[in-house]
């Protein structure tokens, strides 16, 4: 993930620095900005994947929700639930 997250700071600064420029690209030359895009989805899918795993572990070790919710810097239990749901279901977890 580390590579990745190397690659899409690559992938963003080649964007900015072409828009702080002012250089217009042509209509097909999206592919930057769309890459960097791809790769957004593919860490976020990452990220949710380990989140999940981290959600389902901490109950294992028997971690109250109130405190899952701190971690994730929610207002509470409910919320921190919901949360987990929400990641569970799109993990397949």
């Amino acid at each position: 993930m580390d590579e990745d997250l190397y690659q899409l700071q690559r992938m963003m600064t080649v964007v900015v620095s072409e828009t702080c420029l002012h250089r217009r690209m042509p209509d097909d030359g999206a592919g930057p900005v769309l890459d960097a895009l791809h790769l957004v989805g593919r860490l976020r899918a990452g990220l949710d994947r380990m989140e999940a795993e981290l959600v389902l572990e901490a109950r294992a070790r028997r971690v109250t929700w109130r405190r899952i919710a701190e971690a994730f810097g929610v207002g509470g239990r409910a919320a921190a639930e919901q949360r987990a749901r929400r990641l569970l279901l799109r993990t397949g977890g």
